[in-house]
């Protein structure tokens, strides 16, 4: 491209001359002093442009030089040095996160582009990244720009901005500007071609709302809540936020101290969390995990506060303490029952609520229910608001058991499942002190000796009477009394002291004996001579009483008596029977003829009672019963009564006892049994029921009642009515009942019934009957006249009948009227009318009237 001259170049002359001396050789070289040269500035345009030549030409006016030679003409070329800069048109953006979309401009800092076009590249940097990031927070953006003499700029890049409603900080990106080709370059240091860009974030400051704890013990002081921003606090202003607390299952004033609208002020660019004290309140009650929320509120709408409410949760420390009052228990066993006592031990909580302990019982030589009565997880409840020092007791129940024992003893454990619990003293011992010693007596008070017989020695024994097994030895001391009898004559007496030990442990019924000699003297004696045989023992037993002394009777001979009922008479009656006859054997044939035994027979209970007018009369031993030797049979009369009450079988129980001493070695057998069988039946006979019963007026009743008598208290009688059929048909007529009907002692003046339900049809019919029949076969229970009966049904349907198929000309009201006079008669039809239907065996008898007009020849006819 042509150099301009004055603008590329600057041309002082024109044509420049140069003078050539004659003998300057032409074709030297290198140049020497006979070269002539010229010179021309070129001109530093400051413009970045396309190479550009300057032409020269030499013109010789002399003529000597030919034009057309070579070197003639000269073509200069001026390089370009210049670049074009290019620079952004900030150093810095910042743009709302609203703001849309953020404008970049390209621009030229130094030069002008002639006759050249430069590319520009403006971009979002992807290298290096700041805190914004493509595509959250803006779109990624890339733009070539050519510059060039009709388009110099500026260029505009246009990236658009996510308003993501985040509550963020500001974030920034960088744009950056860079150039293609030799002409272009980016601006110095001091001009901008990477710049960063910053978003402002447009959404409130956020508060995280946490607490330092979520749970506090009671005893902590303090719930601490933490408020944290999560940006700096932007101006114009502080930001205020209100913290206040709302109660839940804690109660403000008894277990924290109430917040309202407490301040809590950030200042301008303050980061850094702030915190706040909830001054919890350390009681003595037992009230378990408690809650209450403290919130966080602003009226400022640069605040988002999350974490709000938070939920405090107070760790109660206060804790029942409560144990036995002491390790130890005791009681005398037939004391009545231990009275043990737990207590709410000092320090200890004090309940808001009922608390229940739970107490346990353990065997330990002590068993149950032998000795006491077990509990399992015995409930003890101490009522709400007890304080330390406060007692409850309960009572173990002791058995009383009349067992001579050691010293016994169980254990007792109080405990509880609640974790709020402490258990001061947990077991204790309870000792239950024996107050019963050993039982011990003679087993026989009366030996009956035969010195003929019995030469030699009889044995008396002492057992022991007290239940279980005695818990120490026992010593019993056997001495030896004379009665009518005689030591040494009649028998060797025992030596002082003459003991027997039971050792401990023994149990109930084991015995110890000693021998006592019998001397067989050959003397005629009187029958009955006796002596005694006494035991007693140490402090640590007992003799039963009337068992402390045997006697010891002496018989001449072999033959003992013995007395007893007949077997073979008067163990069953009838009640109807006037008498029994009761008997009595005693085998007294070997009485002396001055010896007598006297008995006498009462009656001593059973089922029946002896009183006038009741069941029998009392046996009361008038006259008594006397047995001599040879007479061994005596009898008497139990006079048995008859009464009209049907009752179960009874008994009478007679027994025979000495209506005077008895002789020596006779005894009386035990008593007898008499039952008296009741022979009364209950009389029960039908009610006759109403003659007729009217097919649609409801059921019919038929009932019995009783003639006479009563029954006795648990005693029933059943009867039992049932239909049959006569000329009524059951299910057509009626409904068959089949009914068992029960009188006991409290309704025997009541009538029983039953209810026959009859069908009501429409069937026209005669008069029906259904027949009733009273049985028993309870032998409480006797049918009597009228034991059958009857029920009639009246029939109730009646049939409509009406003339019809006659002239309507001619019938009206109901009758046929016929005015002719002629001799032929007239014909007519007679209907029922409803829906009544003739049974069997039923006629209809129908009417037909007629009369003669009162003009004319008329004639009617009536049915």
């Amino acid at each position: 491209m042509p150099a301009a001259p004055g603008v590329d170049f600057i041309s002082s002359f024109s044509p420049a001359v140069l003078l050539f001396t004659a003998g300057t050789p032409l074709t030297q070289s290198p140049l020497t002093s006979s070269t002539q040269c010229f010179t021309f500035p070129i001109i530093n345009d400051n413009l970045v442009e396309v190479v550009e030549d300057i032409q020269f030409g030499l013109i010789n006016p002399t003529g000597l030089i030919d034009p057309a030679g070579l070197n003639s003409q000269a073509t200069v070329f001026i390089n370009i040095d210049e670049r074009a800069e290019f620079q952004l048109d900030m150093a810095a953006y910042t743009i709302a996160e609203s703001g849309g979309a953020l404008n970049v401009f390209a621009l030229i800092a130094n030069g002008a582009v002639l006759g050249i076009a430069i590319e520009v590249t403006v971009s979002t940097a992807s290298s290096n990244p700041l805190s914004a990031v493509a595509p959250a927070d803006y779109a990624t953006s890339t733009m070539v720009f050519t510059f060039n003499p009709a388009n110099s700029g500026p260029m505009l890049l246009s990236i658009p901005i996510v308003d993501d409603a985040v509550l963020e900080s500001d974030e920034t990106f960088r744009v950056v500007l860079s150039v293609n080709g030799p002409f272009a370059a980016v601006a110095s240091a001091v001009n901008p071609f990477d710049s960063p860009v910053t978003i402002l974030d447009n959404e409130a400051v956020r508060f995280n709302i946490a607490l330092q704890s979520s749970e506090v013990p009671e005893s902590a002081v303090n719930a601490v809540l933490v408020i944290s921003p999560l940006d700096a606090i932007p101006g114009p202003s502080d930001l205020t936020l209100l913290v206040s607390t709302a109660p839940g299952t804690a109660a403000a004033t008894m277990d924290f101290t109430p917040l309202s609208a407490v301040q809590v002020t950030f200042p301008v660019g303050a980061s850094g969390p702030m915190t706040v004290n909830i001054r919890i309140i350390d009681d003595n009650f037992v009230e378990g995990r408690e809650t209450f929320s403290v919130a966080v509120t602003s009226g400022d709408p640069r605040a988002l506060i999350s974490g709000s409410p938070a939920t405090v949760a107070i760790i109660d420390d206060d804790r029942i303490i409560y144990g036995f009052t002491t390790g130890t228990y005791s009681v005398t066993e037939g004391s009545g029952p231990m009275t043990v006592t737990l207590r709410l031990e000092p320090g200890s909580g004090i309940p808001l609520t009922t608390f229940t302990a739970l107490v346990s019982t353990t065997p330990g030589i002590a068993t149950v229910p032998g000795d006491f009565t077990g509990l399992a997880d015995f409930p003890v409840g101490f009522p709400a608001l007890s304080v330390p020092g406060s007692t409850q007791d309960f009572f173990v129940s002791i058995t009383n058991d009349a067992v001579p024992e050691l010293t016994e003893s169980f254990s007792l454990r109080v405990g509880t499942n609640d974790p709020d619990v402490l258990v001061a003293t947990e077991f204790a011992t309870c000792i239950i002190n024996d107050d019963d010693r050993p039982v011990v007596g003679l087993q026989q008070i009366v030996y009956n000796v035969d010195e003929e017989m019995m030469p030699g020695q009889i044995e008396v024994c002492v057992q022991i009477f007290s239940p279980g097994s005695i818990p120490v030895p026992v010593s019993v001391d056997f001495t030896t009394q004379p009665g009518t009898a005689m030591a040494p004559m009649d028998y060797v007496a025992l030596p002082v002291p003459n003991m027997v030990t039971f050792p401990a442990g023994s149990v109930t019924g084991t015995s110890r004996c000693v021998d006592i000699t019998i001397i067989n003297d050959n003397v005629l004696e009187m029958n009955g001579e006796n002596f005694f045989v006494d035991i007693t023992t140490s402090g640590n037993a007992v003799v039963s009483p009337g068992r402390d002394r045997a006697t010891i009777i002496f018989a001449e001979t072999n033959d003992l008596i013995v007395c007893n009922f007949d077997p073979t008479n008067g163990p069953t009656v009838v009640e109807d029977d006037t008498t029994v006859e009761v008997c009595i054997i005693c085998n007294s044939n070997s009485l002396s003829p001055s010896s007598s035994i006297t008995l006498q027979v009462i009656s001593s209970g059973g089922s029946a009672t002896g009183k006038a007018g009741l069941d029998y009369n009392a046996v009361t031993g008038n006259p008594p019963l006397v047995f001599t030797a040879g007479n061994t049979r005596q009898c008497v009369d139990v006079t048995i009564l008859e009464d009209p009450i049907v009752e179960n079988p009874e008994t009478i129980i007679l027994v025979a006892v000495p209506g005077a001493a008895l002789p020596p070695g006779v005894s009386i057998g035990p008593g007898t049994t008499v039952t008296i069988q009741d022979d009364d039946a209950l009389p029960i006979r039908i009610v006759p029921p109403p003659t007729d019963v009217p097919e649609g007026g409801g059921p019919a009743l038929v009932c019995v009642e009783v003639v006479s008598g009563q029954l006795a208290s648990g005693v029933t009688a059943v009867v039992n009515l049932a239909t049959r059929g006569g000329s009524a048909n059951a299910p057509a007529d009626y409904t068959s009942v089949s009914m068992a009907l029960t009188y006991n002692s409290g309704n025997t003046g009541n009538m029983l019934c039953i209810s026959i339900p009859i069908e009501d049809d429409n069937v026209c019919e005669n008069s029906e009957t259904i027949f009733v029949d009273l049985t028993s076969t309870d032998p409480n229970a006797i049918t009597v006249p009228p034991t059958s009966t009857s029920v009639t049904i009246t029939d109730n349907d009646v049939a409509q009948v009406a003339l019809t198929n006659a002239d309507p000309n001619e019938f009206a009201d109901g009758a046929y009227i016929v005015t002719e006079c002629a001799d032929e008669g007239f014909y007519f039809d007679i209907s029922i009318t409803n829906s009544v239907i003739k049974g069997p065996g039923v006629s209809c008898e129908i009417s037909v009237e007629t009369e003669s007009g009162t003009a004319g020849c008329k004639s009617v006819a009536h049915v």
